[in-house]
């Protein structure tokens, strides 16, 4: 045993070989966790390059070490590395100081080197305590980094997911991109195309201008021409109107000593009444009226129809104007207005009994009135064109009408409502009832023609023509 001890202090070198072994590879192990902090801790945000490389790394060095170490044990470790290589040299100085002194010294006890082997062995238990210690901590330590790399690892997995998506938003981006491009290529093109379009309108736009101010140029030199040819016009006008004036009033004088002649040679005249007027022949003296008995002035320019009131000694005037005058024929005086029309009269008639009045009006309606109230009781429609003349049935049931529409209609008075439409081949211009019920009535129309229609029915019964001109009026002699 003493032996060994011996040998153990004469040659320690297998220990320290296996002491700076250990401390070399923990130090190599502290600078490559150093280098590996000090790299993730300057890439902030890490990119996909980078967060693989930086995996690989990871892996790598923990296939070669095992574990991460702190870089404080790792200093501490290197510090103690280079006191047993101080401990080394003092060691081998030692040793080579004491084989001197062993040679010189043979006569040493083996009590005295088997004290010293047993101080050997004590320091030896210590270092190996103190390392074990060590150890410990540096498992603790392990351990931290461990966990540290497993949560730097979810970290880095996750913002791979980030990345991917984020990568997958930015090829969307892009394809919108490429999307909005052709559809800005094509709204440009759109409007390159309008703005040359609108360019050629306005062309044509100053064109047409130029074409207006030269047509109102032209305007106004006709109209002025116009004014000087109407001008013109009513100097020939009022010369005409003179001469003929003057043309009038030589008539008037011949005709009054014409009359003034006839008046003192007219004799009596012998006539012989018709018996249905006189029980018996007598002989009736009868004066040519020589002056006029009465003139009412209506104030119309023009009159179109007129008619007489069976009973009540009125007479209507249809005109121009869009009244009715009712006027007492013995009096000479107006006695009252129909209005309601919206156009002028063309035709107006009294029914049998002298009650209602109609009017035929160019708006394409009737308008019947109460004569004892002025009231407008009914308003016909159904014509599309002027109506221009109208009858009532002998019982005021009824009232037909003609229009220059081509139609002849058959009205209700109390409804109003059209009973019968006939169709004719010509304007009708008048018409005349063949029977007091209106049943058979008698056309003139603008094609020279004659018609005869049974209104019930809706037949034309009869057609001639005896005049090469339009048919303007018509007059049913009346026999009981």
């Amino acid at each position: 045993m003493a032996e060994i001890l011996d040998k153990e202090l004469h040659d320690p070198k297998p220990w320290l070989e296996w002491e700076l072994h250990t401390l070399f590879s923990l130090r190599e192990r502290d600078l490559a966790i150093e280098n590996i902090s000090q790299i993730s801790s300057s890439c902030k945000p890490p990119s996909i390059r980078f967060t693989k490389l930086y995996i690989y790394i990871l892996l790598y060095e923990s296939d070669r070490f095992e574990y991460f170490l702190d870089s404080a044990l790792a200093k501490k470790i290197s510090q103690y590395a280079e006191h047993i290589k101080k401990l080394e040299k003092t060691e081998q100085v030692h040793s080579f100081n004491s084989m001197s002194s062993s040679k010189l010294n043979q006569d040493v006890s083996p009590h005295v080197r088997s004290t010293l082997a047993q101080q050997r062995i004590l320091e030896l238990e210590k270092k190996v305590d103190e390392l074990n210690k060590e150890r410990g901590e540096l498992y603790k330590t392990q351990s931290l980094n461990t966990q540290k790399l497993l949560e730097i690892s979810e970290k880095t997995q996750i913002n791979l997911k980030l990345i991917k998506k984020q990568e997958q938003d930015l090829v969307v981006l892009l394809y919108r991109k490429v999307d909005m491009e052709a559809e800005i290529r094509i709204r440009t093109q759109k409007i390159q195309d309008q703005t040359e379009t609108i360019g050629e309108k306005n062309k044509t736009i100053e064109i047409l201008q130029d074409e207006v101010a030269a047509l109102q140029l032209e305007l106004v030199h006709l109209e002025v021409k116009v004014a000087k040819l109407w001008e013109e016009n009513q100097q020939l006008v009022q010369r005409w109107l003179k001469k003929m004036n003057e043309e009038a009033d030589i008539i008037n004088t011949l005709n009054q000593k014409d009359e003034e002649i006839r008046r003192n040679s007219l004799s009596t005249i012998p006539f012989n009444v018709n018996s249905n007027f006189l029980n018996s022949s007598e002989n009736v003296l009868i004066t040519i009226p020589s002056s006029v008995t009465y003139r009412i002035n209506t104030k119309l320019s023009e009159i179109h129809s007129i008619s007489v009131s069976p009973h009540k000694g009125l007479v209507a005037v249809g005109g121009d104007n869009t009244e009715v005058l009712l006027i007492d024929y013995e009096s000479s005086q107006k006695k009252s207005k129909l209005s309601g029309c919206t156009n002028s009269v063309f035709d107006v008639t009294f029914n049998s009994f002298g009650s209602l009045l109609a009017a035929a009006c160019s708006d394409n309606s009737i308008y019947i009135w109460n004569v004892d109230s002025k009231s407008l009781t009914k308003v016909l429609t159904g014509h599309i064109g002027r109506v221009v003349a109208i009858k009532f049935n002998q019982d005021s049931t009824k009232i037909i009408s003609c229009s220059i529409d081509r139609t002849i209609k058959v009205w209700d008075i109390q409804s109003g409502n059209c009973l019968k439409t006939l169709f004719t081949i010509s304007n009708c211009n008048d018409f005349g009832l063949l029977d007091n019920e209106g049943a058979t009535i008698i056309t003139g129309h603008m094609d020279f023609g004659i018609r005869t229609w049974n209104t019930i029915t809706g037949v034309k019964l009869k057609e001639t023509k005896i005049n090469n001109s339009a048919i303007v009026s018509i007059a049913v002699s009346q026999s009981e």
